[in-house]
């Protein structure tokens, strides 16, 4: 998810600011928790050599902090640290999809920074019951999901994130409606963002509180600091607007419904399922968009919960054809106790396929037919998504691996932008066999010559005669194969009418049965 729209935030309006002080750790344990409980540096690598970017707890009872270089952190003789790469990539992605996952507290969530999350609280207290529950929801939210959170509610930006970063442990975080300046004034000038430099140079004047800072005469603060103390305190003080830049929300395509009393027949769950398949396609059809893969969930109520998923071979948001094609996949299933919840979920869509009607029919291609569709789709349900598939041509001489079997439902994509190289052999409709033996089968023969065609052949206790023969047809593979092949091919027919595709091994000398044209 990538900024996608701002938002100016007034004076009179609210933000809510959310610090998570050890992000990179905590992200990385709840994604390996083998790691939490011990001793872990996550480091990289900057100008001045190597350097620690986060560390656990117990890193930091050793006197590990965040900043020092690796060196004088690992020469601790007590400390057995894991140390990892940090990897700022994987910490931002997560963090947007935590931001997501704060849309469910306010329509707009921005990231600020590294560990900082930005909320648009105005409007949000009659929904809470006051602003306190707000805030209290929040943390609590946050603190289910395994995370450190730092929460502030404020005038503005500044003020928010001034309090969630340095109003300090068991301190109140939350500013009453233009009292935003004097709950920050007692705070360090780090408190305003400003940079090392400027924060270092008021010290040396004695300047250290924020409100000593607002103290100062604004008309010579520039030519004296530069552009960006005036702006900072511009800010705080809510003359000079800032923006949220908020994240997109994934809207979650999905439909639920709860169940009292429960359900135990398959003829009342379709019911249900055919009413959140009419909802789904309505939430579909609103965003040109169709489904390409559903999941339906239901929740039992003595026994474990049962899924299935229903693929499809091009976007759709038909809900009748959608009905017919998860009925064919819940036919199947067995519910040992009653159903409590339904809920469906799209986890695949793409745009809808437009296309122009014609009067009278006129040969086109077959992943645009839509009575092609539904009987993929049909198939699929009734036979499982990977036994229906799609060969395609690779560009391979050894005939077992000239092709690729690929699944026609669910893979849009796939069958759009194949990786495979198509072969540039020009081969007719019938020089190859329609039935493929896994594994070529041996026959016995009887040639006239001992290079020479086979004018009998005997497979599966029966003996054939050839009437006609095609070939041979020379197959080798190059020399860099490790079990490379050579192999002399040919079509035959016998006189019942069946034609097979043969090879003489060149390397033993001995006949095999490939295929069959039928």
């Amino acid at each position: 998810m990538k900024p996608s729209s701002t938002r100016p935030l007034a004076g009179s309006q609210r933000v809510l600011a959310v610090w998570l002080p050890n992000w990179p750790i905590e992200r990385l344990t709840s994604k390996q928790p083998e790691l939490r409980g011990q001793p872990l540096l996550l480091e990289n690598t900057a100008s001045r050599g190597q350097r620690v970017v986060a560390c656990s707890p117990e890193a930091r009872e050793f006197g590990v902090q965040p900043g020092m270089p690796v060196a004088e952190a690992t020469a601790i003789s007590t400390l057995q640290a894991v140390r990892l790469p940090h990897d700022a990539e994987a910490d931002r992605r997560a963090l947007e999809k935590l931001a997501d996952w704060c849309h469910r507290f306010s329509p707009t969530v921005g990231i600020e920074d590294t560990d900082t999350l930005l909320l648009d609280a105005t409007n949000l207290a009659p929904l809470y019951s006051g602003e306190g529950p707000l805030v209290e929801q929040v943390s609590q939210g946050l603190t289910r999901l395994g995370l450190t959170a730092y929460v502030a509610l404020a005038d503005n930006i500044a003020a928010a994130w001034a309090l969630a970063h340095y109003s300090g442990a068991g301190t109140t975080r939350l500013a009453p409606v233009g009292e935003s300046i004097a709950a920050v004034a007692s705070l360090p000038l780090a408190a305003l963002r400003l940079d090392d430099i400027t924060i270092e140079t008021l010290g040396r004047l004695g300047i250290e509180s924020v409100e000593e800072v607002l103290a100062l005469p604004r008309s010579e603060l520039a030519s004296r600091f530069g552009p960006e103390l005036l702006t900072r305190i511009h800010q705080l003080l809510g003359d000079q607007a800032e923006v949220i830049r908020a994240v997109a929300h994934s809207e979650r395509l999905t439909t639920q419904w709860l169940l009292e009393p429960p359900l135990t027949k398959w003829t009342h769950i379709n019911k249900i399922l055919q009413q959140l398949l009419r909802r789904l396609a309505h939430l579909l059809a609103a965003r040109d968009a169709g489904a390409l893969q559903l999941t339906c969930y239901l929740e039992c109520q003595a026994s474990d919960d049962v899924s299935f998923d229903v693929r499809l071979f091009r976007p759709t948001a038909d809900a009748a054809h959608l009905m017919e094609i998860v009925a064919l996949r819940s036919e199947r299933l067995l519910l040992t106790s009653p159903v409590t919840a339904v809920k469906v979920h799209v986890t695949k869509h793409a745009p809808l396929a437009r296309q122009q009607r014609v009067l009278f029919e006129r040969e086109s291609h077959w992943q645009h037919s839509t009575g092609v569709a539904a009987l993929v789709d049909r198939l699929a349900g009734r036979l499982g998504a990977e036994a229906v598939v799609q060969c395609r041509v690779q560009h391979e001489a050894q005939a077992e691996f000239a092709y690729t079997e690929q699944s026609l439902v669910g893979n849009l994509t796939a069958r759009k932008k194949s990786t495979a190289k198509p072969s540039t052999a020009k081969l007719a409709p019938l020089d190859r066999p329609l039935h493929f033996f896994s594994k070529p089968q041996r026959v016995e023969t009887l040639s006239f010559l001992h290079e020479g065609p086979p004018i009998r052949f005997t497979h599966g206790g029966q003996q054939y005669v050839v009437a006609h023969h095609r070939g041979p047809e020379r197959i080798e593979t190059g020399w860099w194969r490790r079990r490379g092949v050579r192999r002399d091919y040919y079509c035959v027919e016998t006189t019942t009418g069946r034609r097979f595709w043969l090879f003489r091994c060149l390397r033993r000398q001995k006949w095999y049965l490939h295929g069959a044209y039928e």
